[in-house]
C-alpha cells in the first residue's frame, strides 16, 4: 500500500502548510504597525479590506492616514503583485492623569496611569512610560484620563511669584549677595524676573536652586 502512504504524507503536509501560512489579515496588521511605526503594544485591528483570492506572500503598506486608519497596501502574489485598501483600527497606549492635578502638582506614579487611545486622538507629544514622568511638575491643570502632553509638564517649581529669594550677582570676580522678591516662577535654569528689596529696578536672574538666584 505504498500510495496510500504517500497520500496521507501528502495530506498531512499539505495541511500542515494551510495551518502555518500567516492570514492576510495579520499580515497587513503587521505591514501597519511597520508602516506607522507603531510600538509593540499598540493595538491594530483591521475593520475593512480589499477582499483577495489567492495565497499573499508578502504585504508592503504604501499609504496609511493616522487620523482615519485608511490605508493603501501593494500584495504580492505569486509572480504578479495587486493593489488593496482598507481600514485599520489603531489604539495606542499613553500616559494619562488618574484625577485631576493642578498646576505645580508633583508627579507621583500613584497620580498615572496607562490608558489605550484611537492613533487619530492622540494629541501630540505624549508619554508612554509613567516613570518618565515621575517628579515633573504639572504646568496646565489636567483632566482626569487626558493623555498628558510634552508641554502640560516641566521641571518642578523651585521658586514661586512673590516668594522672598536670595539675589547673588556676580559680575567681573565680585560676588554679592542680598535679599529680594521674584516677579515669576521657575523651575531651576529659568530666567525670571527679580526685584531686590528697596528698589524698582527689575532684573532678570537665573533659578540656581531652591529660592536662590543668579545674576551674572
Amino acid at each position: 500500500m505504498p500510495w496510500l502512504v504517500a497520500s496521507i504524507t501528502a495530506l498531512l503536509l499539505f495541511f500542515g502548510q494551510a495551518a502555518a501560512e500567516v492570514p492576510l489579515v495579520q499580515k497587513v496588521e503587521e505591514a501597519v504597525r511597520r508602516s506607522a511605526l507603531l510600538s509593540d503594544d499598540a493595538e491594530v485591528r483591521i475593520a475593512e479590506i480589499t477582499p483577495v483570492r489567492g495565497r499573499v506572500e508578502t504585504v508592503e503598506v504604501t499609504r496609511f492616514d493616522r487620523r482615519t486608519g485608511r490605508f493603501d497596501a501593494r500584495i504580492a502574489l505569486g509572480a504578479t503583485s495587486a493593489r488593496i485598501s482598507g481600514r485599520a483600527v489603531v489604539s495606542v497606549p499613553v500616559v494619562a492623569a488618574v484625577r485631576t492635578l493642578r498646576r505645580g502638582h508633583t508627579l507621583g506614579l500613584d497620580d498615572l496611569e496607562l490608558r489605550y487611545v484611537p492613533l487619530g486622538q492622540v494629541p501630540g507629544e505624549v508619554f508612554i512610560l509613567p516613570e518618565d514622568l515621575e517628579g515633573f511638575a504639572v504646568r496646565r491643570s489636567l483632566a482626569a484620563g487626558r493623555p498628558i502632553r510634552a508641554q502640560d509638564v516641566g521641571a518642578p517649581l523651585v521658586v514661586a511669584k512673590n516668594a522672598a529669594v536670595e539675589i547673588i550677582y556676580d559680575r567681573s570676580g565680585v560676588t554679592l549677595s542680598s535679599m529680594g522678591r521674584a516677579l515669576d516662577e521657575g523651575a531651576i535654569g529659568d530666567l525670571v524676573r527679580v526685584q531686590a528689596k528697596g528698589q524698582d529696578r527689575q532684573v532678570s536672574a537665573e533659578i540656581v536652586a531652591p529660592g536662590r538666584v543668579i545674576i551674572r
